[in-house]
């Protein structure tokens, strides 16, 4: 949470950076203490140049590289290889310093690289630096950089030997001056951005600055008063300024007020926040990202307030996000960590005995969640934990905990268990019942749950057959429709459905069975021989969808019934031909749009439309776990959120889950001529010597979210005649002893979902001839020049008319997207954020033509003010979440009450109008009358307190200007207040006293 600043004072240069020592220091041997892995949400890549130094910077390059700072250089990662570059004593193009503090890219795309000694521009062509040191290096040896930002064109040094700025005619670091305004040399700099209202922010030792645009100095906003200075600053994208100080505290300024406010440490199991440089992003509107000294604290932007974290083997040094919304860490000791944001998956541990789930489902807008050895544990929408429910206190120590399928059904909650029958529960846990083989269950070991059309329950077992309970007077019954195997024994009954008919499927371990009312019984098996039969007579899963379809999850695949008229049945299959690695199929659900999804294990979770059966596949890069999932009871939950059983948890997916799209750049990371690698960006230009002509060309597509799933194809145009599709572990073309000639080596990449890049990287290469190669007749050498160029005309020409044509769409584009972003904007401005009703705005531009009808018609019509009774009792007694709850259900309730012509909208605080045409003074009291007392029936919950609403009413008809009316409705609203509420008041015509 936010508390108020405490008062800082100065301290020493040499005492800062002994507490950033001391600070380094105890981070790392803080590794002792933490756990020895990181979270396995944040995945963690070891390199020998990265993996014990401090990674005080990262930045991604207008190329797509990520750019590293770390004690031993400065390192750019593609994905799937580090690349240092160090400094080398004798080359003045190489890094000044191998201790990189920062790194920064500016507007224009270029690199800049902040070490202890100076500043470095790199240049790709060359793959080399340009220095930047000090007019007196001799006096100022050591700058120590700590952050560079741009600032009107101008970039910027926060450094320990103060603020300053660069001379790029004279390549120095020269002290800060913007006009009359300067820097006081004797002040260090620990930080310095650049506010979006191009006010910035410093800093020191001693305090935080800032300097508006067309101030003649500094101001003070916050002065030190400990052994503390700034060593990072944060604008979020409200413009506040988050300012980090080297003791690991944390202030944020408003920067319109200059109001400060500070933030409470992470808490003993994170260390509290981190010192360091650039340890913290926003990467969503409400949270904030920040380093803490053994992982990551996620806040609330607004309030501060934590809202999760992640324990890290070692101190959040730096974190970033790239372009396609991964968040990358730097960690120090540790290496460089990867967090890729799922925000329509979750796994669900927190809470659970065990983290092996066998059965999900919802019962009263709350998970109830069955282990597979530890009980029922319920759990709130958020996957907070509310309740535990031992199943083996419920029946006795023979039961294993291990809970196979939960059914709600009417008041009671149905648990199938694995080893002592079934039991029912009242909705919130109770045990009502528990039927076994002693109350005439055909066997203990109980897998799966179905009822009826009259409410029956249908019991499959392991070994025993099939099962019913009669829960209007508590009669079991064992079937005997299932005959058993060769061996005599009953075939397990791994999962059932019933239709609206009663006609009931099930998938057995002999196949699928189906039985009608009155217990004809067929039974579907794999048929080698017919390409329509069932692929497998494993059937695990069951599923009738919203079409009446059924479809069948076997050991061979998922099939889809096809019921002939004469009661047999084809099958389509779906497996092996259509892609799938695997042919397990664990699970069964339909989705929202009537998408049918399978659990597999081995290849994540697959989702066939409900037409076109198209396949989706959503696997580890999409947060779906590479272990898989159990042949279990998975869920639905009301708002259309699947439930899987995973075995490392619960899985949750949003109905609106959609794959991966960013298109990522294609670059290429390194080129080798005769077995020597080039610098730089010599491959713009690649020219073979006839000596030479064998070379390689290594590329990368910059998804760096999961850059092993990501594709390639690549072709040598003038060599090869198809493309040449290739995967991550061969991302490499190489070729020898072509002909002399002209080449250009086309690559394409995906991203990990297989999405292709737009863009095409083209490398250019040209195979000089050799002498003896050169013995052309002159005319003939100048007929093929005037070829070539023709050729190169033509294709300029080309060129040049297709990007004519992709900037006119481009345009037409960008018309279209501002178009609808002004359509949004004004339907937004229009409608109460809170109630989705229209607003007071919104309801004023439609009340007033519709009274100008209405006196046009010489109709009469109404306006009713509604007020809700104690309103502000809910905020004080319940919270004012409960108050939002009271105000979105009363909106909600009007909206369903209103007539078709009528028109309800928020007024404003808990104020609701209705505007009623065509309706007088009588019909508009006695409608109001009507929701009065409808609404006063109903009951509503919220947070476990039952509670009714009330509202009074003013209504008044409408036979003078529309404020006059309008005062009239308020001052009846006035009175039934004033009389107790809960009434409708009509005001007295206009005249009538």
């Amino acid at each position: 949470m936010l508390v108020a600043p405490r008062p800082l004072t100065s301290h020493t240069y040499c005492s800062q950076l002994l507490f950033r020592l001391t600070v380094f220091i105890f981070g790392v041997a803080s590794n002792v203490a933490v756990a020895s892995l990181p979270d396995d949400a944040i995945s963690v890549f070891w390199d020998k140049d990265i993996g014990s130094v401090v990674l005080a910077g990262i930045a991604q390059g207008p190329s797509g590289f990520l750019w590293v700072g770390t004690q031993a250089g400065l390192v750019r990662y593609d994905g799937y290889r580090f690349v240092t570059l160090r400094h080398d004593g004798t080359d003045s193009s190489s890094l000044d310093d191998d201790y990189t503090r920062t790194v920064y890219i500016s507007s224009d795309g270029r690199i800049w690289v902040g070490t202890l000694v100076g500043v470095n521009l790199f240049q790709p062509k060359t793959g080399s630096f340009v220095r930047y040191s000090t007019q007196s290096p001799g006096q100022m040896a050591y700058v120590g950089v700590a952050s560079i930002t741009e600032h009107g064109g101008t970039i910027l040094v926060a450094a320990d030997a103060g603020l300053f700025q660069l001379d790029h005619e004279r390549r120095t670091i020269v002290p800060f001056r913007d006009g009359a305004v300067a820097w006081p040399s004797s002040e260090p700099v620990g930080f310095v951005i650049s506010g979006r209202d191009r006010t910035l922010w410093v800093g020191a030792r001693h305090a935080l600055y800032a300097l508006c645009p067309n101030d003649d100095e500094f101001r003070m906003v916050i002065r030190a008063g400990g052994d503390e200075g700034i060593v990072g600053l944060f604008e979020e994208r409200t413009g506040r300024i988050w300012a980090r100080w080297s003791n690991g505290a944390l202030d944020v300024v408003d920067a319109a007020s200059d109001e400060v406010t500070r933030v409470r440490g992470a808490g003993p199991e994170l260390g509290g926040f981190s010192a360091s440089w650039e340890g913290i992003v926003q990467p969503t509107d409400d949270e904030i990202w920040i380093g803490t000294n053994s992982g990551v604290l996620v806040l609330d932007s607004v309030s501060g307030e934590q809202k999760r974290s992640m324990p890290l083997a070692g101190p959040a040094q730096s974190l970033f996000i790239d372009a396609s919304g991964v968040i990358w860490l730097g960690i120090s000791g540790r290496g460089l960590g990867r967090y890729v944001p799922h925000p329509a998956v979750s796994l669900i541990r927190d809470g659970l005995s065990i983290p092996s789930v066998g059965s999900a489902a919802e019962v009263d807008g709350r998970m109830w969640v069955g282990t597979r050895g530890g009980g029922i544990h319920i759990l709130n929408a958020d996957g907070t934990h509310v309740q535990d429910l031992d199943i083996a206190a419920m029946t006795g120590p023979a039961n294993d905990g291990f809970v196979r399928e939960i059914l709600p059904l009417g008041d009671s909650v149905w648990v199938a268990t694995g080893v002592t029958g079934v039991l029912r529960l009242d909705r919130k846990g109770k045990l009502l019942g528990h039927f076994s083989v002693a109350d005439g269950l055909p066997s203990n070991r109980t897998f799966s749950l179905a009822n009826d059309s009259v409410g029956r329950i249908w019991i499959g077992t392991i070994d025993g057959g099939l099962g019913r309970i009669d829960p209007r007077d508590g009669t079991v019954e064992r079937i005997s429709w299932f005959s058993k195997n060769a061996d005599g024994v009953y075939f397990p009954i791994l999962d059932i459905a019933v239709d609206a008919s009663n006609i009931m499927y099930f998938g057995t371990e002999g196949g699928l069975w189906r039985i009608t009312p009155d217990g004809e019984a067929t039974q579907f098996q794999y048929d080698a021989a017919d390409a329509t039969s069932i692929s497998h007579n494993g059937v695990v899963r069951v599923l009738l969808d919203s079409q009446g379809r059924l479809w069948a999850g076997t050991r061979g695949g998922l099939n889809l019934m096809l019921p002939r008229p004469d009661g047999s049945a084809s099958f389509r299959r779906f497996g092996t031909q259509h892609g799938w690695r695997v042919t397990f199929t664990d699970g069964l659900l339909e989705g929202a749009r009537g998408d049918i999804w399978v659990a597999t294990t081995g290849f994540g979770l697959v989702r066939l439309s409900c037409d076109a059966f198209e396949m989706t596949v959503f696997d580890g890069a999409d947060g779906v776990p590479d272990s898989g999932f159990f042949v279990a009871g998975h869920g639905k939950r009301s708002d259309g959120t699947l439930m899987f059983a995973a075995k490392e948890g619960l899985l949750t997916v949003a109905p609106d889950i959609a794959k991966w799209t960013f298109r990522p750049p294609v670059v290429v990371t390194e080129v080798r001529v005769a077995g020597r690698t080039l610098e730089g960006e010599g491959w713009r230009d690649l020219v073979l010597e006839p000596a030479h002509r064998d070379f390689s060309v290594e590329f990368a597509a910059l998804d760096l979210s999961a850059p092993d799933e990501n594709l390639y194809s690549y072709r040598l145009e003038g060599y090869d005649e198809e493309w040449i599709d290739t995967d991550a572990d061969r991302r490499i073309a190489t070729y020898t002893n072509l002909d002399p000639g002209v080449y250009t080596l086309r690559v394409r990449g995906s991203n990990r979902s297989g999405i292709w890049s737009e863009d095409e990287l083209a490398v250019p290469i040209t195979i000089r001839s050799a002498l003896y190669e050169r013995r052309w007749f002159h005319v003939a050498f100048a007929l093929m020049a005037l070829f070539l160029f023709y050729l190169t005309f033509v294709w300029r020409v080309r060129s040049i008319h297709k990007r004519k044509q992709e900037l006119e769409e481009l345009v037409r584009q960008r018309t279209l997207d501002l178009e609808e972003a002004k359509s949004r904007f004004e339907r937004s401005s229009k409608t109460d954020y809170l109630t989705r009703l229209p607003n007071r705005r919104a309801f004023i531009e439609v009340a007033r033509r519709e009274i100008s009808r209405c006196a046009r018609a010489e109709q009469a019509a109404c306006i009713a003010l509604c007020d809700i009774d104690r309103f502000k009792l809910f905020n004080d007694m319940y919270g004012h979440d409960a108050g939002d709850f009271v105000l979105q259900s009363v909106g909600r309730f009007f909206e369903e009450q209103i007539r078709a012509s009528d028109i309800v909208a928020r007024w404003g605080g808990e104020e609701f109008i209705y505007l009623l045409p065509d309706t007088d003074l009588s019909g508009g009291h006695t409608l109001a009358e009507k929701v009065r007392e409808q609404l006063a029936m109903q009951r509503w919950t919220f947070g476990g307190n039952e509670f009714e609403i009330t509202v009074t009413f003013g209504v008044c008809q409408i036979d003078d200007e529309f404020e006059a009316c309008l005062k009239r409705a308020d001052g009846a609203l006035y009175r039934g207040k004033s009389e107790g509420g809960n009434r409708v008041v009509s005001a007295a015509p206009e005249g009538v006293r």
